[in-house]
């Protein structure tokens, strides 16, 4: 004999909890918006990279919501479609191929790693991780600025090897071409990584990032009496 759905668990039929308390909405919504705002280019590099409005940091906010682990996997979904509709489904360059790799999936993917540097919502959650880590009790503004920054840092990183391997001058020595590697990615990817920190000392911006955390990563009951 089924049981009879107490009034308290659904409201006009519909559960209690929020479709938008799901973690695959969110990794939807912030898959798509860091895809769109990719197009949207202050500066465009010839020789490949750009400085977009802020793409970056929704794709940073994948690891913050949900972890690291979490957030390169859900780095990877925006990495391929990245590269499809860029490239296309067809494109092979055998000779490119290995430094396109690394651009559209360790790049990308290692943005999403700054989700190791932010602890989790809940506070039992919290407690753990930063005895399991041995991270400091760091305040969560602090915890949203620097994990941005340590995953801007692993795709510079990423992006100045790929940078040496594979684009280097041959009239170039190592150390030429690792500086001129040096300053060519920090032209895309430190600019960004400056424009997005100056976004992010607006309290407000902070604000909407910590709270949508908090409704991602929370089970959020609703009341009848707010309907």
């Amino acid at each position: 004999m089924n049981k009879k759905i107490s009034s308290d668990k659904k409201v006009f039929g519909i559960n209690r909890e929020f479709f938008w308390n799901k973690w695959v909405l969110w990794m939807g919504l912030l898959i798509l918006f860091a895809w769109l705002f990719s197009y949207m280019i202050l500066i465009h590099f010839v020789e490949g990279g750009d400085v977009t409005w802020f793409s970056m940091l929704f794709l940073y906010l994948l690891g913050y919501f949900f972890g690291g682990f979490k957030g390169m996997a859900m780095a990877m979904i925006f990495s391929v479609i990245k590269f499809s509709t860029d490239r296309g489904f067809g494109y092979v360059d055998e000779t490119h191929m290995t430094a396109e790799i690394i651009d559209y999936i360790f790049s990308y993917v290692l943005v999403a790693a700054g989700g190791f540097f932010a602890h989790p919502a809940s506070p039992k959650e919290r407690k753990a991780y930063l005895s399991k880590y041995h991270v400091g009790d760091m305040k969560e503004n602090y915890y949203l600025i620097f994990g941005y920054v340590m995953g801007m840092i692993f795709r510079y990183v990423s992006s100045v090897v790929n940078f040496v391997m594979f684009y280097q001058r041959a009239e170039l020595t190592f150390w030429e071409n690792l500086r001129e590697g040096l300053l060519y990615c920090f032209g895309y990817v430190g600019v960004e990584m400056i424009l997005t920190l100056l976004l992010l000392m607006i309290p407000p911006v902070r604000k909407a990032a910590q709270f949508c955390k908090h409704i991602a990563t929370r089970k959020y009951k609703m009341a009848p009496e707010n309907i």
